[in-house]
C-alpha cells in the first residue's frame, strides 16, 4: 500500500524499472489482472513506496492533467530523465512525460490511437510521429536527456531517436538511427 515500506508492498507483474539521479527506484507494474497500469516510486532514503500515476484500472488517461491516480491505459516501458527527474512512458502508441516539478502528464511524442498505429514522422515533429507498439512486449524507451530519447519501435523493426538540442520540442526532428 502507498506510504508504507516497499518491502511490505504488493506488486503485481512488475515489468520495467529505472532509477533517477537520487537512486529512487521507479517500477512499472500492475495491481491486478495482469495489466501494467501503475508507476510506483520507492524512495531511496527511507524505502517508502508511493504511486506516481495509475490506479490499476485500464482506460484512457487525461493528458495535460495531474498524474496522481490517473486511469492509465496499460504501459510497460518507462524511463526517468536523470537530469530533471521527469518520467517518460509509452501508452496507446504515444510517449507521455510526467513533469517532475508539477506532476502533470503531457504528450511528448506520437499521434497515438486517434490515428492508429503505423510508421511516419521521421525528420519531423515528434508530436506527429506514428509508432506501432500494439501487442509489443519487448520494445524499449531510454531517456538520455530531454533532448535525446531512444525508442524501440518494436513492430516497425526500428530504433528511433528524438533529438532536439536547443530547439523547442515542437521543432525537434524524430530520426531513425
Amino acid at each position: 500500500c502507498d506510504g508504507g515500506l516497499a518491502t511490505d508492498a504488493e506488486l503485481y507483474s512488475p515489468q520495467i524499472i529505472d532509477f533517477d539521479a537520487d537512486d529512487n527506484l521507479y517500477i512499472s507494474s500492475g495491481v491486478s489482472g495482469g495489466s501494467r497500469n501503475v508507476i510506483r516510486k520507492v524512495n531511496a532514503s527511507d524505502g517508502i513506496i508511493t504511486t506516481i500515476t495509475g490506479n490499476g484500472l485500464v482506460s484512457d488517461l487525461s493528458v495535460d492533467a495531474a498524474a496522481f491516480r490517473q486511469n492509465d491505459d496499460a504501459f510497460n516501458r518507462i524511463s526517468v530523465d536523470k537530469n530533471t527527474g521527469d518520467i517518460y512512458f509509452i501508452t496507446s502508441n504515444i510517449i507521455l512525460k510526467i513533469n517532475a516539478s508539477d506532476n502533470i502528464i503531457t504528450r511528448f511524442a506520437g499521434i497515438g490511437d486517434t490515428v492508429g498505429v503505423g510508421f511516419s514522422g521521421d525528420k519531423g515533429s515528434p508530436l506527429t510521429a506514428l509508432f506501432d507498439f500494439e501487442g509489443a512486449f519487448f520494445g524499449g524507451l531510454h531517456v538520455v536527456s530531454a533532448t535525446e530519447i531512444y525508442i524501440a519501435d518494436e513492430n516497425n523493426n526500428r530504433i528511433r531517436k528524438i533529438s532536439c538540442g536547443d530547439m523547442a520540442l515542437a521543432d525537434c526532428p524524430a530520426t531513425d538511427t
